[in-house]
C-alpha cells in the first residue's frame, strides 16, 4: 500500500483491504514482477551529470579511438559554424597508456579550445588554445602551480590535475539557468527510469564561488516546483563563506524535494589519476610514478581540514571528507576524532574509503562517522589497487 510517496502497509491483500479508500488504484503484478522504493544515491554528481549530456563521452576509449572521436566532433563544430570550446569527459590514463598531452589535441583539433575531464573529474584534459586562453603558463599561485603537469622546459603539457583543472573554467561560456534546469529534468527523467528517485550530490570541481550551480540553484528549482528527484546538494571548501552568509544548514529542508546537504572537502585525490595518498609508497612506484610523491598526494594538511570542518560545524554544516588512499582515510578519522563535533542534523561523513587500513575499519563506527563507499569502484578501481596497494 503505497501513498503520498510512502510505502505506508506490506502484506496480503486481504491484510491491506484496511487501507483501500474510494480513490485507490489496484496494480496487479505478473509473477516475474516486484514493486521497490525509489532508490537515493549516495553520490551522484547531478549537476556535472546533467551539463555532460551535451559533452563528448569518451569513457573506456583508448588513445586513438580517443583522439578519433575528438577529431570528429571538431569537424562536426567546424561544419556548423561553431567556434566554441569542445568538452568532454570520461577518459582515464590507464586507458590510453599513460598521461596524453596537448600536442595531441592539436594535431587533431588545431586551433580549438578543448577541455575534457577524466573519468574521475581529478584531471583535466587540455588543449594549447585552452592553455592560451586561460593563461595556465602565467599561473604563479603556489596552491595551483603544483598541479600543472610540465615537460622538462617547464611549459605545461595539457594536463591539470586536481583543483588545478577549474584553472579553464573562467574562459569558457556558463550555461544559463534555464539551460541547466532543462539538463538537469532530462537526467532526472531518465534516472527516474532506472529506479533512482533521489541523490546526493556532492557537488562540482570549479570556481564558483557563489554557489551559481549546487544547493542555491537547487533551492530555487524546488520552490518553483522544478525540481524532479530529492536532492541533497553539498558545497565546497570555496563555497563555505557563501554558505554560510546565506544561512545554510544542513539537513534543511527546501520545499519538496531539496535538502542543504554536506561540506565537502579534498584529503587526497584520486586512485585513477595516481593522486591517492597511502601510508606506505605505490606498490609499483618504480614503474608508474605516482602523482604528487610515491605516496600519492595529499590535498589538505590536517591543520586545514580541522579548520574548515571546525568553521562549517559552528555554522550548523556537517561535514564529508573526500578520502580515498588508507593514508588519507587515517587523516581524515583523525581529524573527526579530534574535533569531537556536537551531534548535527547529517552524520559526518568519509567519502569512498576505499583503500583502509584494517586498523581504522572499527573508528567509523566508534567515531559516528559514515563511510560512503561506492560498490562501482570495487569493478572500475580494481586493477589499480592491486597495482598500487600491493599485497596489503
Amino acid at each position: 500500500a503505497i501513498a503520498g510517496g510512502r510505502v505506508l502497509a506490506t502484506g496480503s491483500e486481504s491484510e491491506l483491504e484496511a487501507t483501500v479508500a474510494p480513490r485507490t488504484e489496484l496494480w496487479r503484478l505478473a509473477d516475474d514482477e516486484v514493486v521497490l522504493p525509489g532508490l537515493t544515491d549516495a553520490h551522484l554528481h547531478l549537476m556535472s551529470l546533467a551539463l555532460a549530456e551535451a559533452h563528448l563521452d569518451l569513457t573506456g576509449l583508448d588513445l586513438r579511438a580517443t583522439l578519433d572521436a575528438v577529431a570528429q566532433r571538431h569537424r562536426d563544430m567546424d561544419a556548423a559554424g561553431d567556434a566554441g570550446w569542445l568538452l568532454g569527459h570520461g577518459w582515464s590514463a590507464h586507458d590510453l597508456g599513460g598521461w596524453p598531452t596537448a600536442e595531441d589535441l592539436e594535431r587533431v583539433a588545431p586551433g580549438r579550445p578543448v577541455a575534457l575531464y577524466a573519468h574521475d573529474h581529478h584531471s583535466r584534459w587540455v588543449s594549447h588554445e585552452a592553455i592560451r586562453r586561460a593563461r595556465i603558463g602565467d599561473v604563479s599561485d603556489p596552491e595551483f602551480v603544483a598541479l600543472i603537469r610540465r615537460d622538462d622546459a617547464g611549459e605545461p603539457t595539457g594536463i591539470l590535475h586536481e583543483w588545478g583543472s577549474t584553472l579553464v573554467d573562467s574562459a569558457i561560456d556558463e550555461p544559463s539557468f534555464e539551460q541547466v534546469e532543462a539538463l538537469v529534468g532530462s537526467v532526472a527523467r531518465k534516472l527516474a527510469a532506472l529506479g533512482l528517485t533521489g541523490c546526493h550530490d556532492p557537488g562540482e570541481l570549479n570556481a564558483d564561488t557563489q554557489i551559481v550551480r549546487g544547493p542555491v540553484f537547487y533551492r530555487s528549482a524546488d520552490e518553483r516546483g522544478r525540481l524532479p528527484l530529492r536532492v541533497h546538494g553539498a558545497i565546497r571548501a570555496h563555497q563555505l563563506d557563501r554558505a554560510v552568509e546565506l544561512g545554510l544548514r544542513s539537513g534543511e529542508p527546501g520545499v519538496r524535494h531539496f535538502t542543504m546537504g554536506w561540506l565537502k572537502l579534498f584529503s587526497d585525490g584520486s586512485l585513477g589519476s595516481r593522486s591517492a595518498a597511502l601510508l606506505e609508497p605505490y606498490a609499483d612506484a618504480g614503474v608508474n610514478p605516482p602523482t604528487g610523491s610515491p605516496r600519492g598526494m595529499y590535498l589538505m594538511e590536517r591543520d586545514e581540514l580541522d579548520g574548515y570542518l571546525r568553521r562549517a560545524a559552528g555554522a550548523g554544516i556537517t561535514g564529508q571528507v573526500h578520502a580515498i588512499g588508507d593514508g588519507a582515510v587515517r587523516l581524515a578519522l583523525d581529524v573527526f576524532e579530534a574535533l569531537r563535533l556536537p551531534e548535527m542534523a547529517l552524520l559526518p561523513r568519509i567519502e569512498h574509503a576505499q583503500l583502509v587500513d584494517p586498523a581504522d575499519q572499527p573508528r567509523f563506527g566508534r567515531l559516528g562517522v559514515a563511510a560512503s563507499v561506492q560498490p562501482v569502484h570495487l569493478r572500475s578501481d580494481a586493477p589499480q589497487v592491486r597495482a598500487g596497494w600491493g599485497d596489503r
